[in-house]
């Protein structure tokens, strides 16, 4: 009797580790693998999104979640299509290491990276089985849907200047397409980088500044502060340079959304604000000052437009003011400078 129970029970014992070891296997396959930087690798290969689980094994919440959501048969297949998904192990320095990278503190905790390794989410909700496949489909209709009228809009700025109005347009209904915490993403962030959809007063850069906290949180605020003086920056240079006619309420919106947003380039826009209407009024004494201090705190690719502009006064009777102005142009290095400067000095000599 005895014996029948010792050979039932190593028969049990022997169908469990053969059960378990069967389950270890399935979830073996069932993620693309261990290490984050490889699935980046074959997300970019197959196009995908990364789905990176952060697994804390003495979490119960983490644990249930690899268990019976993320590694449940019934999700398997539309993971594979959409996603690669890999498990990061925190119980590990390099696993714990990455997880204070992206901030993860709570568990379960699953952040999702575009293939080319920006975040589109982070989740640590304990979510069942149905309401993460209803999350994960959000997800990737999201993306396809963005995807397609991001390529759109980014497409129409092949047709060069000109289509101003069919940008704006797109734009709009790009904008418009999907709540804010979906448009203030990595995935939608080379629609603010584009020049020709994101300048000064167009819908693009309203809704930057509109949704600036959101695009800080999301992008990082040294990035989107950048941008951002940089359209300030492109948006007064017509005026200083005479390419558009002084329009006092341009730099009011300038100077309001740098002290709004705490840039530190403030005093520049007022100098190029001051520069600009003394051009427009032709008080071309403080305008060759201006250009003077500007040129010397202004970003790098705008100089030799501002050195241009001192053509302005080539016929200014005042020898005084021209020679200031040549002096500001010696200051001047740029590759085209050796053959358009010495000619516009010889002008205003």
């Amino acid at each position: 009797m005895n014996k029948r129970i010792l050979i039932a029970t190593v028969s049990l014992l022997c169908l469990s580790l053969f059960s378990a070891r069967a389950r270890q296997g399935d979830t073996v396959r069932y993620y693309a693998t261990g290490d984050p930087y490889e699935g980046l690798r074959q997300a970019q290969v197959q196009r995908k999104m990364l789905l990176v689980e952060f697994y804390a094994p003495w979490s119960t919440a983490s644990r249930w979640t690899s268990e019976h959501v993320i590694g449940h048969p019934d999700l398997r297949q539309f993971l594979s299509e959409n996603f690669v998904v890999v498990r990061v192990e925190t119980d590990t320095p390099d696993g714990a290491s990455l997880a204070a990278d992206y901030q993860v503190t709570n568990y379960p905790a699953v952040v999702i990276f575009t293939y080319d390794g920006n975040v589109i989410d982070k989740t640590t909700e304990s979510f069942d089985r149905e309401d993460f496949s209803k999350y994960l489909l959000g997800i990737v209709l999201s993306s396809r849907r963005s995807s397609t009228l991001l390529g759109n809009l980014l497409g129409a700025t092949e047709y060069g200047p000109g289509y101003d109005d069919m940008l704006e347009e797109y734009s709009m209904r790009y904008l418009t397409s999907e709540l804010p915490e979906v448009i203030a993403t990595p995935v939608s962030w080379p629609l603010f980088e584009n020049q020709a959809i994101t300048h000064f007063y167009t819908p693009a850069f309203d809704y930057l500044i509109a949704h600036i906290d959101l695009m800080r949180e999301n992008i990082g605020r040294r990035k989107v502060d950048e941008l951002i003086r940089m359209r300030l920056y492109e948006g007064a240079m017509p005026e200083v340079v005479g390419a558009a006619e002084y329009s006092a309420p341009t730099f009011e919106s300038i100077g309001l959304i740098a002290r709004k947003l705490n840039l530190p380039d403030s005093l520049v826009y007022r100098e190029m604000e001051h520069t600009a209407r003394a051009r427009a009024e032709g008080n071309y004494s403080r305008f060759v000052t201006g250009i003077g201090i500007l040129v010397d705190v202004v970003p790098e690719h705008l100089v030799f437009p501002l050195a241009l502009s001192l053509n302005a006064v080539a016929g200014d009777p005042d020898k005084s003011i021209r020679s200031a102005a040549v002096k500001i142009i010696d200051r001047i290095e740029h590759p085209l400078g050796d053959r358009l400067l010495p000619r516009l000095k010889a002008r205003l000599k």
